[in-house]
């Protein structure tokens, strides 16, 4: 048997309600009875955090103890013996008294309460409460809502108690904006006066809140459980591959919930990934074509092409595209612009990757160097030119979680703190030190003259890493001349992982896909003579056998008026490009330009043709993430 590492565990058997089950040594009593099929009522207790035996609602019956036990925080032994309410009564009076003082005070709010239908406390006290209550004073009331920030909302009197978002801010975050007051009966989970709930990742404690204390704002009184139509895909805002359910009411999406997926997300979302999708059918979105004539007027489809199609004839042709196709229509752009327009002119890279070597890149479309597993297990981990909450959110919580669980020791190198900054020590350098920063910590880093005391340390601990050594390299590196072999050869030297994170939701699946001027699919080199022959036989036709130009050079080229005709899917070069002013006299000086995107957008002044395309809602496909993990949306 082995624990959730990997590693092998020592095994124990007990019986609960009279059923034999065989679970690691030190699994909570809970656990082992939800292996065995066994639903213990609980309010407090989640398999993401700590246990805190706050509610008291999973008592069972251990023999040979004098007292009922709270199971979400008493582990296992070999041959304990269990009860649950299914087989001792004392339990079921426990757990019907449990849930008649939580009843006391909480108010009869079902029919407007936004998690009615979905409440676990409606819930168990149908199956575990009592029929009616004794209670027949005045119920204890606040001023509600309390508003905790523009997205959360907070109902006071609802609260049970449980903890769970406190804990979620402290243990998972790493940010206590909420924390419970006051002691006794008073007790109330609060804020600080005059402060808001800024916590990037304050809907998750909405999703795990079991009573509706803490509910969204922007789905307050929208819909019940029952109005509901659900479709589950991916996330389309960065490059964690987050698994969302999407809630719709009428035809209009009403909120993201996370799905649990302990591969990837865990069961957590940021905000971004929870509360922005309003520009999936925003007002600007296309539902036609449009041609400019004396202006962009909407036209049919067949017309849109035929124009495209005339523009094509003999035109030198290049192709931009965003990080956000899937896999799919990263593939076939790659297809179409090698097969119907013979060039290599073709690129997903707009935020500009002149300094990752390609070897690399082809390593990271060929398979999965690093996963969210392996950054969990890790005891060092090396993030640089990477600021993960704001970037790769959920990667920050893993990385938080491999401190919180492991003792994993972080060390930053970036240009200013992180938000890591509580459980890392932070390298700080000027922007464009990052690649002699990373020099000094590998192998060949000697002591220098005046060299940090924190420096040294790092050196120390990454040099006694060995395989347990993850090296994360963000985006910017990419800016960077020598940082991303600098944080490779940091990683091979120790005997460590490398993952170079990317920064867009389906980055990686568009250069696995072929998007890129100097690659095939599956990150074969272009001058490969036996990898584009099988293309060629693939695709039916012949392939350029030169490597086309990146996003700068096909830019310089558009603005030097050596490009006829540029199509840009779903990318705008104004706003994802360094440089906006080659940008802007790139569109300026191509005869031709056609936009394929959900909106018209800013471009929309320079496009000769626009045609809509599906949001992540709307199709079918796969993103695949940062690890290279291809999920379907």
């Amino acid at each position: 048997m082995t624990d959730g590492n990997g590693a092998a565990s020592e095994a124990v058997t007990l019986t609960i309600d009279g059923r034999e089950v065989t679970v690691p040594k030190g699994m909570l009593i809970i656990r082992a009875a939800e292996q065995l099929g066994i639903e213990i009522p609980r309010f407090c207790d989640h398999p993401l955090l700590d246990p805190v035996a706050a509610c008291r609602q999973c008592y069972v019956q251990v023999e040979g103890q004098r007292k009922l036990m709270t199971s979400c925080s008493t582990p296992v032994a070999d041959g304990m013996a269990v009860q649950t309410q299914f087989t001792s009564a004392d339990v079921a009076d426990a757990q019907e008294a449990v849930l008649e003082f939580l009843l006391i005070n909480h108010p009869l709010d079902c029919p407007v309460c936004d998690r009615g239908g979905e409440c676990p406390l409606q819930d168990q006290a149908l199956e575990y409460g009592p029929g009616e209550s004794r209670y027949r004073e005045a119920k204890r009331t606040y001023r509600k809502p309390l508003p905790l920030s523009p997205l959360v909302a907070l109902d006071r009197e609802r609260c049970v108690l449980c903890a769970r978002c406190t804990r979620f801010c402290d243990q998972i975050s790493g940010d206590r904006f909420i924390e419970l007051f006051d002691r006794g009966a008073a007790e109330q989970v609060s804020i600080a006066p005059g402060e808001d709930f800024e916590s990037p990742f304050s809907g998750n404690t909405i999703q795990i809140c079991p009573v509706g204390a803490l509910t969204a704002r922007t789905y307050r009184f929208a819909a019940r459980p029952f109005d509901l139509r659900s479709a589950d895909t991916i996330c389309p805002h960065c490059a964690s591959g987050c698994n969302i359910r999407v809630d719709l009411r009428r035809g209009e999406v009403v909120r993201h919930l996370a799905r649990d997926n302990r591969d990837v997300n865990d069961a957590w979302l940021c905000d971004k990934g929870r509360f922005a999708f309003s520009f999936a059918d925003g007002p600007s979105r296309l539902s036609m074509p449009l041609l400019r004539e004396r202006g962009l007027e909407p036209v049919s489809f067949g017309e849109a092409l035929g124009a495209i199609t005339s523009w094509a004839r003999d035109a030198r042709t290049a192709f931009l595209a965003g990080g956000r196709l899937s896999d799919e229509d990263a593939y076939a752009l790659s297809k179409l612009a090698r097969s119907a327009f013979a060039t290599n002119d073709v690129d997903f890279r707009t935020a500009g990757t002149a300094h990752v070597p390609l070897e690399i890149e082809a390593a990271q479309a060929a398979g999965m160097p690093v996963t969210y597993h392996d950054v969990e297990r890790a005891k060092t981990i090396v993030v640089a030119g990477l600021d993960a909450e704001q970037e790769l959110p959920i990667l920050h919580l893993r990385i938080r979680k491999a401190v919180h669980n492991g003792g994993a020791r972080v060390v930053v190198v970036h240009p200013r703190r992180t938000r890591l900054w509580d459980v890392a020590d932070h390298l700080l350098c000027r922007p464009g030190e990052e690649a002699d920063v990373l020099g000094r910590l590998g192998a060949g880093g000697e002591d220098a003259d005046g060299e940090g005391a924190a420096i040294r340390e790092a050196r120390e601990v990454i040099r006694n890493a060995g395989e347990d050594l993850v090296v994360l390299a963000g985006p910017r590196l990419a800016d960077v001349p020598g940082a991303v072999a600098a944080a490779a050869a940091l990683a091979a030297d120790a005997g460590g992982r490398f993952g170079f994170l990317c920064r867009r939701a389906n980055d990686r699946g568009a250069l696995r896909a072929g998007l890129h001027p100097a690659l095939l699919p599956g990150g074969r080199s272009i001058l490969d003579d036996a990898a584009r022959s099988q293309v060629e036989v693939a695709w039916g036709t012949l392939l350029p056998e030169r490597p086309g130009r990146d996003t700068s050079a096909i830019l310089e080229a558009a603005a030097a008026r050596e490009i006829d005709l540029l199509f840009l899917v779903g990318v705008d070069p104004l706003d994802d490009f360094p440089d906006g002013a080659l940008a802007r006299r790139a569109l300026e000086n191509v005869p031709h330009k056609v936009v394929i995107d959900i909106s018209s957008g800013p471009l929309a002044i320079y496009a000769d043709a626009v045609l809509p395309a599906a949001p992540y809602l709307e199709k079918d496909g796969h993103y695949t993430d940062w690890e290279g993990r291809s999920q379907r949306l």
